[in-house]
Formats: structure tokens, sequence, C-alpha cells
């Protein structure tokens, strides 16, 4: 069985793997971490993620601890069977966007975010409008990558459940709307209509 450590919201990186574990068939049971609390839930998850940090799985049937959520994203795709194409080309294409989304989008998100929220105008206007337009940038390469594709390689992966959820807060997150780019709006239409139906 797969325990999956997180926490009570469904953040970009608890979604994701949420998605994979709904639709792989893999068994797995959900533990819910309080960040404040130090109860023995807390004690347990130091054991698999040594940050602390959420998300995070035990696989009891090989003594698997993974944190890092593209890791158990590719774990989990290999363990199942699944969300990983077999076609050599289409792999290295799904293994590529999962990295940037691992890499650079939820860096750049996380930063865009701390710019906007958390430093209350002191840090320069050029700090945010440089890590926006990094982000508009991947906007354009998936833009393009979707142009005649319903998914990043092809069929769908661990690479569409990865990046899915950073890109419906763009809006929010990075004032960057998905109006100017007509394929990646299309893309995540269907994601939110696919993912809606299996949570």
């Amino acid at each position: 069985m797969i325990h999956f450590y997180r926490i009570l919201s469904n953040s970009p990186n608890i979604l994701k793997i949420v998605i994979l574990l709904k639709e792989s068939g893999l068994d797995y049971r959900e533990i819910m971490i309080d960040p404040h609390s130090h109860k023995d839930e807390k004690r347990e998850l130091f054991a698999v993620s040594p940050m602390g940090t959420v998300p995070a799985i035990h696989d009891d049937e090989n003594g698997v601890d993974l944190f890092e959520s593209a890791a158990i994203l590719y774990y989990l795709a290999e363990k199942s069977g699944k969300f990983l194409p077999k076609d050599l080309t289409r792999r290295a294409e799904a293994m590529k966007w999962l990295i940037i989304e691992a890499g650079s989008v939820s860096v750049l998100i996380g930063t865009i975010r701390h710019l906007m929220l958390d430093t209350f105008g002191e840090m320069s206007d050029s700090a945010l409008q440089r890590n926006q337009q990094y982000l508009k940038e991947y906007c354009v390469l998936m833009d393009q990558r979707l142009a005649g594709r319903e998914y990043l390689a092809d069929e769908y992966s661990i690479a569409d459940m990865a990046l899915y959820p950073w890109v419906v807060t763009f809006e929010d997150m990075a004032d960057i709307s998905l109006n100017d780019y007509p394929h990646l709006q299309v893309w995540s239409e269907r994601m939110r209509e696919h993912v809606n139906n299996i949570l």
C-alpha cells in the first residue's frame, strides 16, 4: 500500500499526486498532516520526508520513501505502468515537461507570488516583471507544443498532471491570462473537465 502524506488543501503539488493516485488503480491511504501539530503523524512524516515537506509517500511493498512531487509522480507512474509513454520519443517529451514543471514553472510561480504578496512593495517592479516574462515564455512554449495536440506528450501523461494544477493558477498567482495562449487554454479546459470528473 502507498501511504500518501498530504495537507488538507489541494495545492498544486498535492493535487498532481491526488490525480495520479485516483487514476492509477494503486492501493493507497491518505494521511492528513497538520503543519502545526506535533502528533504521531507529523513524526511519521519526518521519517519519510526529512524536511517535513508534503507531498510524500511511503510504499509498504518495497520500503521506498519519497518526497518532491515530480519524483513521486515518476515513481507512481512506473509502479502502476500508466501515464508514462512506452514510446521513447513520447516518454522523453513527458519527462522534459515534468522537469520544466519541477525546475522552472513551479519555481517561477513561487517567486512571483513572493514578489506580489510577501514583499509589501519592497522589491522592484523589474524583478516581478522579469519573472512574469520568464513564465510567459513557458506559456508560449506550451501553447506551441499543444497546437494540434490534446496532450503534451501526445498522450495523457504525468506531464499533464504535473503542469495543470499550476497553469490554472496563472491568472490569480501571476497575473497571466490564458486568453493569450489559445491552445494552452483549450488544454486547460479539457484537463479541468477531466480532473473534475475524477475528484
